[in-house]
């Protein structure tokens, strides 16, 4: 329902994507960072499987539009000693800081950085609205900015406010999407395997909680709206549309 690498259909014949792979996302970041004049580019990577596969996307689209080389620096996600990794973004001169680490080892980071006196343009994951994140000291946070899609559609929240009593969460959207299109593909096409797959194909322009869905022949989904958010003042708002 949700997996943000691109790859996940990939040789799997009867595995189909509801959602964008989150590589959109590092597009718009990469439009953004460029739209600010930054051209010393670095990344601080956790060493995950979401999260590379983001770096690596980062690092061959930059090289094949821009010079000079991005800076990929891997870390191990129980690392949380940041300051000898700063040292080698501020002697690159870094000016736009990719920090692709899990929520809770951001707040290390931001607080790293800032006794270093050392402040890029810092473009946290996707996931950066994060209550871990959110909590941090303003001084750290404001002017951090992070890609995300946008919300479901207001009609989807308000029927789920009612029916259980607080907001959908990051995953409700797409799990409401595929259940809701495989009921119609099977109404339609019929239950087996080959029926399935073939009329998931016939996918187009399903109005979904989630936006406008067609499954294209890799049997991924069209991308959704992507919008630009930042810190300001401990709340995340929109800073940029698409």
């Amino acid at each position: 329902m949700a997996a943000g690498a691109a790859d996940v259909t990939t040789g799997r014949a009867n595995v189909f994507r509801m959602s964008p792979s989150d590589i959109d996302l590092m597009i718009a970041a990469l439009k953004f960072v460029s739209s600010q004049d930054r051209t010393k580019i670095c990344i601080v990577n956790h060493q995950i499987a979401y999260f590379e596969s983001m770096s690596s996307f980062l690092e061959h689209k930059w090289s094949t539009e821009k010079a000079p080389s991005i800076l990929r620096i891997d870390v191990a996600p129980a690392d949380k000693d940041f300051r000898s990794i700063i040292g080698k973004l501020k002697a690159r001169r870094c000016d736009a800081l990719f920090a692709l680490v899990l929520p809770d080892s951001m707040g290390t980071l931001l607080q790293q950085l800032h006794a270093a006196n050392f402040s890029p343009l810092i473009v946290g994951p996707p996931g950066a609205a994060n209550p871990a994140i959110l909590s941090l000291p303003t001084n750290l946070t404001d002017g951090v900015v992070f890609a995300r899609f946008e919300d479901p559609s207001p009609d989807f929240i308000q029927r789920f406010r009612s029916r259980f009593g607080h907001s959908p969460g990051i995953t409700a959207d797409y799990g409401y999407d595929a259940l809701m299109v495989l009921h119609s593909v099977i109404s339609r096409f019929g239950s087996s395997t080959e029926d399935v797959t073939r009329g998931m194909l016939q996918v187009k322009g399903y109005q979904g909680a989630s936006g406008i869905i067609d499954i294209k022949g890799d049997r991924t989904r069209t991308s959704r709206r992507v919008q630009m958010w930042e810190f300001r003042s401990g709340e995340a708002i929109v800073t940029k549309e698409p």
